[in-house]
């Protein structure tokens, strides 16, 4: 793991497998003019994942194979469901590329019947995980983003969980500043808090309801009396 630090820009690199796997996260951070006045932010504005497929750990079933036009025919393999590719066809696409954080690293997900070799996905006009300038990033949930990969066949897709992140501003080491919640995060917590919020204003109602109607009831109890049968008032005349 490595990365650069800059003032507007920094960038995050992690590999694993001696290189096999190299995921570059990059950061950027901008300003702009609200009602409120100039404001600054950060946000993930690219994505680089590079893979071998010829690495056996994640990619089992990865089979070398040429492409059609050069003479050379397709290379067999098991695709999808079991079922064996014939000499000479094409192999059915494979099951998207899942890559997420389950713990502390990173965990591909399976493949099946592809082409061994390195190739590149990267992410196209990103802007993810937007936070406000001096802050750090938090989200539990699960974010997928997807990436384009230079072989064309297969999709790519990046699995982001339980994430704390502060690529600007850090005051110390391993020390984050104040947290900005996603918006799913945000909207569960609200979820947790709303039920009790509104049993407490309940609750609350009721004691009101209920020292209104002690005090009007007492008030009521203190009064005079006045007698409604009209013999008891003296004929005035």
């Amino acid at each position: 793991m490595k990365g650069k630090c800059g003032t507007n820009e920094s960038e995050l690199e992690i590999s694993w497998l001696e290189r096999a796997y190299t995921l570059k996260l990059f950061f950027l951070k901008e300003g702009h003019n609200t009602s409120r006045g100039p404001e600054a932010f950060w946000r993930l504005s690219r994505i680089q994942f590079s893979y071998d497929t010829s690495e056996r750990t994640y990619f089992k079933d990865a089979v070398s194979r040429k492409r059609p036009g050069n003479g050379a025919a397709w290379g067999g393999g098991v695709g999808p469901g079991g079922r064996a590719a014939e000499r000479g066809r094409p192999l059915p696409d494979p099951a998207f590329v899942h890559i997420g954080p389950p713990e502390a690293g990173l965990d591909l997900g399976s493949f099946c019947s592809l082409a061994a070799g390195k190739h590149t996905a990267s992410s196209h006009r990103l802007s993810a995980l937007v936070t406000p300038a001096g802050m750090s990033y938090e989200c539990q949930a699960q974010q997928t983003i997807s990436l384009i990969s230079s072989d064309h066949q297969k999709s790519v897709q990046l699995l982001l969980s339980e994430v704390r992140i502060q690529p600007f501003d850090i005051t110390a080491d391993f020390v984050f500043s104040e947290e900005h919640k996603c918006p799913v995060d945000q909207r569960e917590q609200l979820e947790e808090t709303l039920p009790l919020i509104l049993g407490l204003i309940l609750g609350l109602v009721i004691v009101i309801t209920l020292c209104v109607y002690h005090i009007h009831h007492k008030l009521t109890a203190n009064q005079v009396q006045i007698p409604r049968d009209r013999s008891q008032y003296k004929h005035m005349g």
